[in-house]
């Protein structure tokens, strides 16, 4: 690990967090290697923004899912920490289901691996159980 790849991972992580919230979903794919392995695990039959999506094009159809199903309340990053060309985020998020007006309520972890200056891996950990629930009304007894 050299310190020259530790500073250039933060800065892809940093630029990619500077962009999240307001940059076009294209402009944020470009940040992406076409080749990128993303993925969020979790119930993909119940949440559209879940699962695998392949290159660019499937992250910036992330993006603009994820924005028309939910309205951010909070977003906070307690720490990141960079090994070589691997940033683990860490933090909690308080998101809206637009189409329950449910809370979603989670900490999270975000692992970015990064090459040539592209996230080349992704992963999004969160309680992706109460994710899908909060996406859903509960039947009437």
């Amino acid at each position: 690990m050299t310190d020259r790849n530790v500073s250039s991972t933060r800065t892809v992580v940093d630029r990619y967090f500077a962009f999240a919230s307001s940059a076009a979903p294209e402009s944020i794919a470009e940040l992406f290697s076409e080749a990128v392995d993303f993925d969020i695990p979790g119930d993909v039959a119940s949440v559209p923004w879940l699962g695998r999506r392949e290159g660019r094009a499937g992250v910036a159809a992330f993006i603009a899912e994820i924005r028309r199903g939910t309205r951010s309340d909070t977003f906070e990053i307690d720490r990141i920490v960079v090994d070589g060309d691997t940033a683990v985020v860490l933090g909690r998020f308080r998101t809206w289901a637009v189409a329950t007006n449910k809370l979603m309520d989670s900490d999270f972890a975000l692992i970015f691996t990064v090459g040539d200056s592209l996230i080349t891996r992704f992963r999004l950990l969160e309680d992706s159980y109460a994710v899908s629930r909060a996406l859903h009304v509960a039947p009437h007894a």
